[in-house]
């Protein structure tokens, strides 16, 4: 064998080696995250026993549905949306997802009807408890320029061309939902390994493209925090800024950093109470935000419509964000809870709705966790900033897809 060729065997079988060591040592990882809370568990139930559902309109639920189902059906990997917890079956999905896409006449009755033909509901749930937690995200406005100069001198980035991401999913399907991040050296795939500190001190020079620059540290890092935005020209001109990938770095809330420095006291933690502490404490800003060594890279999309993880439009108040290690990508999922209250609310406010499960997030984690997306605005960034809500779950899964 030539010796280039055999340099290049030796190096595919290395990097094989050494994707298998790492998937081998996410699962390990997980597994020892999942023991720490008790796994999901589904309880068939029906729709006459939802809270709230003989009321809801579901009409743009089923549009949101539409959405993924449109991804699905074009999908070159059709496995892509199951996860070990919730084995859904390819051929279950498909037919409902073609039903809803053949769904003409869309309105309250055609929709609800759609969903009780198609669907079965589940309660989500653990050994402990059927107690979720629901918070929000929005599409912030910041400043920016495509030149620096003047006050425009913090960057934001495009995806690194050395990083690479894993989807675990495509070399075992045991292991769907599940990813890594990396990039090569020496012929081997090592951890991307390059977190917030290393970020701002220039470890991507010559590695990532600046898309434009911004005129706060802090406009960005909650870009960073909702996953896209709306960048806003100095001739007034509107760029939508979508997701393009993470660093690989665990996500850590500054808002608890916060509390637990009694900087802050947990009844009044927010969104606005976190930019408020900042805005008053300048000095310490950049060393609380390397505190979460989480850091994403952006993209300028052409369309006018934000795309979450499973990329797909978001619909402001029906997409929600998962943990997808344990619920599916595109699937159905009443919801009981209430809104953050107004000064003028004398009692809290019901929200009860068919939402999609068509993104995720850093601080997404578990079983009963759901993160909403309530679109751009101030009543957006008002709910998205104060949401921190209990309620519960219900999975709707195809009726021929048994569990």
């Amino acid at each position: 064998m030539p010796m280039q060729k055999r340099n290049i065997f030796i190096y595919s079988i290395i990097f094989v080696v050494v994707l298998i060591v790492i998937a081998a040592v996410v699962v390990l990882l997980q597994q020892e995250e999942s023991s720490t809370s008790q796994p999901l568990q589904l309880k068939a139930t029906s729709f006459r026993k939802l809270p709230g559902w003989r009321q809801a309109n579901l009409t743009k639920s089923l549009i949101a549905l539409q959405y993924s189902c449109q991804r699905f059906l074009n999908s070159k990997q059709p496995l892509h949306f199951a996860t070990q917890t919730v084995p859904l079956k390819f051929a279950a999905w498909e037919k409902v997802c073609v039903a809803a896409s053949n769904q003409v006449i869309i309105n309250k009755k055609t929709s609800r009807a759609f969903f009780q033909h198609w669907f079965q509901p589940y309660r989500m749930q653990t050994a402990d408890t059927n107690q979720a937690l629901f918070t929000g995200y929005y599409l912030p406005e910041i400043h920016a320029s495509l030149h620096k100069h003047g006050k425009y001198t913090i960057p934001i980035y495009a995806r690194p061309k050395n990083l690479i991401a894993v989807n675990l999913g495509l070399f075992n399907t045991n292991l769907q939902g599940q990813s890594l991040v990396g990039k090569i050296k020496n012929g081997r795939l090592i951890p991307y390994n390059t977190p917030r500190d290393a970020i701002n001190f220039g470890a991507l020079k010559g590695k990532a493209k600046i898309l434009m620059w911004t005129n706060s540290r802090t406009d960005r890092f909650f870009l960073g925090i909702q996953g896209s935005g709306v960048a806003v020209l100095p001739n007034g001109k509107k760029l939508l800024l979508g997701y393009a990938a993470q660093n690989g770095s665990p996500y850590t809330a500054i808002g608890k950093i916060l509390i637990q420095t009694k900087q802050i006291s947990k009844d009044k933690m927010s969104m606005q109470a976190i930019r408020t502490w900042l805005r008053r404490n300048p000095g310490k800003a950049q060393v609380l935000f390397e505190k979460n060594a989480s850091f994403i890279f952006f993209r300028i999309m052409k369309q006018n419509h934000v795309k979450g993880t499973e990329n797909v439009p978001l619909t402001a108040g029906y997409s929600i964000a998962v943990d997808n290690n344990i619920v599916p990508l595109g699937v159905p999922i009443w919801l009981t809870t209430t809104l953050p209250q107004h000064h003028s609310d004398k009692h809290p406010v019901k929200l009860q709705r068919l939402m999609m499960a068509q993104d995720t997030g850093g601080a997404i984690r578990g079983p009963l966790r759901a993160d909403i997306y309530w679109g751009a605005g101030n009543k957006a960034a008002f709910i998205a900033g104060h949401m921190k809500n209990n309620g519960q779950m219900w999975m709707l899964l195809p009726k021929s897809n048994k569990y």
